[in-house]
């Protein structure tokens, strides 16, 4: 098994490929200022994409998810 097989047995599970939840992506959010009315997201290397979910959910009507794993 490669380095990647492993790093996909760990996560594949997961509802998160790494640390925080829905209140961390909302505050994350809270910081970027100026934004323009419908910026375009673009999330490289989403994982199962529980950060985009999020902004979707706050009526970000564009975005993009890009992951090379096609399970996610």
């Amino acid at each position: 098994m490669d380095a990647m097989q492993y790093f996909y047995v760990l996560y594949i599970g997961l509802p998160r490929g790494g640390p925080g939840d829905n209140n961390s992506t909302r505050k994350s959010l809270s910081y970027m200022k100026e934004l323009p009315l419908k910026p375009l997201i673009l999330d490289i290397g989403c994982g199962p994409g529980m950060q985009i979910i999020e902004l979707a959910k706050l009526s970000w009507e564009y975005n993009i998810e890009l992951d090379n794993y096609q399970h996610f």
